[in-house]
């Protein structure tokens, strides 16, 4: 689950406060979509995440990658939505380790590949979460970054806007999940109209009907 906002700051962030001098604006309104500074995911990073912290081998995101990364950073939760992504094995096969500023963006722009692979330029991700907007690029055109603090501002800005839309997404997905479409449709009552015959209607229908069988009672009837 997502934790409610709040605005209290822990003790490890106005550290990491005073000693980068890092301060974040941050959304002011309380709602689902935005960030407090304790929901902010890089601020649990040592250095409060302005620092480079190891490069990433760049194999099994499971077997490697991101246990590594969740031993130096102690985060365990989608970056996204919040799941948890130790609590339960079938969660944990959903797991990757996402590149906040792409790779496609890094490429384009000619930033430093020592910066793009570090752990401080990930988070963790289901892979429902990842899958949205995962070709995400800055909405604005902005400049390539010249050093590592510029680089962490802008890996704070594709964060904050496509953590925006993909919690949209979700949105946009559970209320179609709430119509429950597997379910068969229902379709309407038809108006049914029942009929009363008599006897003698029946008679003539079955008389008038073609290819019927010979009825030994139209020759008597006849001779009447």
């Amino acid at each position: 689950m997502i934790p409610e906002p709040s605005a209290r700051i822990s003790s490890v962030q106005i550290q990491s406060i005073l000693q980068t001098g890092n301060i974040l604006e941050l959304p002011t309104k309380k709602g689902l979509h935005d960030m407090t500074m304790e929901e902010f995911s890089f601020a649990t990073y040592p250095g409060g995440g302005r620092e480079q912290l190891k490069q990433r081998p760049g194999i099994n995101t499971r077997h490697a990658d991101a246990p590594e990364f969740m031993r130096i950073t102690g985060v365990k939760n989608c970056a996204y939505c919040g799941l948890d992504l130790t609590a339960r094995f079938e969660d944990w096969l959903t797991m990757v380790l996402d590149h906040v500023v792409p790779q496609s963006v890094c490429k384009n722009m000619e930033i430093k590949g020592s910066w793009v692979r570090d752990y401080s330029n990930a988070v963790l991700a289901c892979c429902a979460c990842n899958g949205f907007c995962n070709r995400y690029k800055p909405k604005e055109a902005c400049a390539a970054p010249t050093s590592l603090s510029e680089f962490y501002d802008l890996r704070d800005k594709i964060f904050f806007e496509r953590r925006n839309l993909i919690l949209a997404r979700r949105d946009k997905e559970r209320t179609y999940f709430e119509t429950k479409p597997w379910e068969p449709t229902k379709r309407p009552k038809e108006d049914t109209v029942s009929l009363k015959l008599s006897e003698i209607d029946l008679l003539e229908i079955l008389r008038n009907a073609p290819d019927r069988p010979a009825d030994p009672g139209d020759e008597l009837e006849s001779a009447i």
